[in-house]
């Protein structure tokens, strides 16, 4: 297992293909596996996920007090660094959206397109009733670590949570969303990471999202409806903000996860298509220029994609109508091609995954 160190912590880390590199992050309480299993990179695509503090296989957990966004995205940077990569596409999954955006904001010269893929915070805290979803998981779970028996605690703290009538409301509106708050609790490292639902729900990626006005790079931005964590009006205030980005409605992970697997593999594959075609080769596995090489520009190494192909037109209908009066403007500064879902890999099964 690839590692690298840090803040005498060891990250561990999935490097996986050859050519153009691509960042995907995991979210709250995954790990890389959470993008690996989401989405196959073609042929040109690197793709890195990294395990961040607290989470997967990356020990120990350090100070708590670094579980921030400020602090994550730092993190990718000295990771990059290691690998030496010096730009890359960098991308997320809710809080690993969060991740990409900061890092965006803060590092606009490593970044050379950026993926949004339902994002769950924009420039403040989680929404008050999610920050106290989240709360409220962290207090049973603190409850099953002071437990001499664990497994009976955690048996109550599934009882408890279950119990709630949160629960019982979001498991009939949004059963996925349910279902992924309960995996807080059943995760390997529940217990142990449990500061990551204290620290990262109140925290925000973007002191003020009118910064993201100066990310100057292709964004593709993934929303759904039917989940109270990641909110679709989220997406749609991204793209307004976002000069170059697109917005693509998936289908809600709650109707059915396997179509919205394969819609996520398809319109990365062509979001990415156009990097990796268009690329310039050079050695090595980064397809981009390294740390300190003379032999490209960081400006040069990735000539922007031309389009985004979506998985049909009713989503840029659908995208106008949530994003109220901005939709009419996104929809004439950002085409999507229509794509027959009789294309779609139907081969492709949803993973199972936290957010």
């Amino acid at each position: 297992m690839a590692t690298f160190e840090r803040d005498g912590i060891v990250f561990h880390y999935l490097d996986v293909g050859q050519g153009t590199p691509f960042v995907f992050q995991h979210g709250i309480g995954g790990d890389k596996g959470q993008p690996a299993g989401l989405f196959r990179p073609p042929q040109g695509i690197r793709l890195l996920c990294l395990d961040a503090r607290a989470h997967g296989r990356t020990q120990p957990l350090g100070d708590p007090s670094a579980l921030s966004f400020d602090v994550f995205g730092d993190d990718l940077i000295a990771w990059l660094d290691h690998l030496g990569v010096d730009r890359a596409i960098i991308g997320g999954i809710s809080m690993g959206a969060g991740v990409a955006l900061n890092m965006a904001v803060r590092y606009p010269e490593r970044v050379a397109g950026l993926v949004l893929s339902r994002p769950a915070w924009l420039d403040g805290p989680m929404p008050p009733e999610n920050v106290a979803r989240y709360a409220a998981i962290a207090r049973l779970l603190r409850t099953v670590g002071a437990a001499s028996d664990r497994d009976q605690a955690i048996r109550w703290a599934l009882a408890e949570f279950e119990a709630q009538g949160d629960y019982r409301e979001l498991l009939a509106s949004s059963p996925d969303t349910a279902q992924s708050l309960r995996g807080q609790l059943t995760n390997a490292r529940a217990v142990d990471g449990m500061a990551r639902l204290e620290r990262l729900p109140p925290d925000r990626p973007l002191a003020d999202l009118r910064a993201a006005e100066a990310v100057r790079v292709p964004a593709l931005v993934l929303a759904h409806r039917q989940d109270p964590i990641h909110c679709f009006k989220f997406g749609a205030r991204l793209v307004a903000a976002l000069p170059g980005a697109r917005l693509v409605a998936l289908t809600p992970k709650s109707i059915d996860r396997e179509r919205h697997a394969v819609e996520v593999q398809r319109c990365l594959e062509a979001f990415l298509g156009p990097f990796a075609a268009q690329a310039p080769s050079s050695p090595g596995r980064s397809g981009c220029a390294s740390r300190g090489s003379e032999s490209q520009s960081a400006q040069t190494a990735f000539p922007p994609p031309r389009d985004v192909l979506c998985e049909s037109s009713e989503l840029v209908n659908d995208a106008q109508q949530s994003a109220g009066g901005s939709g009419v403007q996104i929809a004439q500064r950002r085409h999507c091609k229509q794509q027959s879902a009789a294309s779609f890999v139907t081969e492709r099964t949803s993973p199972d995954v936290y957010e």
